[in-house]
């Protein structure tokens, strides 16, 4: 009997447990994969040889690279990464609330980025700190940038990512902090006083051409002020940028960099575009060619992995995919999209491999002592 007593209460325990393990079991598979991934590649997190022959991508970027940064790690001699760009704020926009993953993105880039800025829409769980915008969904996300700049002047640049981009700032320590720098994804352009072109939905919607020639105009017809834009200046570097013809510019703007001596003329026209509620994708390469010539502007090596995530595309929503594209491509400055509020399983697994893959490489980066520093930051106006 008492046997029998031990047999039935082992078998009574063992449901729950077993339902327990079944509901947990897709998760402990994307652990799993997530480590094996970890063991492969725990040599690509900081313990690669220097003498590694470089990658045929890494060559291709060296030329926009100066020399290397005498910044050292204290513990081996890759370059330390501690408050490496403290002369920079970052400003990361969300196009919608989901603004539980700021202690995450928090740990991968404040360690090197000291200055942090999150910014995005109204929300009744909004945490305190971030900068409200109200970006409609993410089409006047640029705006977050503009704002940061007036509220926060000062620093000798500003880079400005999406939640939704990794960006992987070890790759460009050296970078040049005193030119433009925008995504190397071009649209093309279209004349401003002509028909938009149809074949991009995005010139014919109510935040397209007809709002990016009105921004224009406002830019053309502003007095001097107390904003005090070099209205002429700017007009005549947009029509040597349009060759002659006056034109709106577009192409993926999920990230920009802005240096100091062009940021007070950027919020500016941040303010102006936002006010006639021009796309993302139109406003920042029409705002940026108002401040400098197309052959001056820095392109951002980077990669866009194709898909819509509103048509539930799997190349943008599966998390797996998403590695598989990162790994081959770590050499790149940033990778575009990085989801951690797709489906609960891809969700989970891509915070496993932010924490365990990125976060522990930044770690590493960081635990040391720079034994140099850049310059004080420009003071403020």
């Amino acid at each position: 009997m008492t046997y029998r007593h031990r047999g039935m209460l082992h078998t009574t325990c063992c449901i729950p447990v077993q339902g327990f393990l079944l509901r947990r079991l897709p998760l402990c598979l994307a652990c799993t994969v997530a480590m094996v991934i970890l063991a492969i590649y725990s040599g690509y997190s900081c313990t690669r040889s220097r003498n590694m022959e470089q990658s045929s991508s890494q060559r291709s970027f060296s030329k926009v690279l100066s020399n290397e940064s005498p910044r050292m790690n204290m513990e081996n001699d890759s370059p330390c990464l501690k408050d490496a760009f403290k002369e920079i704020l970052l400003v990361i926009a969300y196009n919608y609330p989901l603004y539980d993953s700021i202690p995450h993105l928090a740990a991968l880039y404040r360690p090197a980025f000291p200055h942090l800025l999150f910014c995005g829409p109204p929300h009744n769980t909004t945490r305190s700190g971030i900068l409200i915008v109200d970006v409609h969904r993410g089409i006047l996300g640029y705006e977050c940038l503009g704002r940061a700049i007036r509220e926060h002047p000062g620093y000798k640049g500003y880079f400005y990512i999406n939640d939704d981009v990794i960006l992987n700032y070890w790759n460009f320590l050296d970078f040049d902090r005193g030119k433009i720098w925008e995504s190397s994804f071009s649209f093309g352009s279209t004349p401003i006083y002509e028909p938009a072109n149809s074949k991009w939905y995005w010139w014919i919607s109510p935040y397209g051409l007809n709002n990016c020639r009105r921004a224009c105009e406002d830019v053309a017809n502003m007095n001097s002020g107390p904003k005090k834009l070099n209205v002429k200046y700017h007009i005549s570097a947009l029509f040597k940028n349009s060759n002659g013809t006056l034109r709106c510019f577009s192409g993926r703007s999920d990230i920009l960099y802005i240096p100091y001596k062009h940021a007070k003329a950027f919020s500016i026209l941040s303010e102006i575009f936002y006010e006639r509620k021009v796309f993302l994708e139109i406003a920042i390469p029409t705002m940026i060619r108002f401040l400098e010539k197309n052959d001056n502007i820095g392109r951002l090596p980077g990669y866009y992995i194709p898909g819509d995530v509103r048509k539930g595309d799997p190349r943008v929503t599966d998390s797996r995919f998403f590695w598989f594209v990162y790994f081959p491509k770590n050499k790149l400055w940033f990778i575009h999209p990085f989801k951690l509020h797709q489906h609960e399983l891809d969700s989970k697994f891509n915070m496993v491999m932010l924490k365990f893959i990125l976060i522990e490489k930044v770690k590493s980066l960081t635990n040391c002592r720079p034994l140099t520093f850049f310059s004080r930051k420009p003071k403020k106006n």
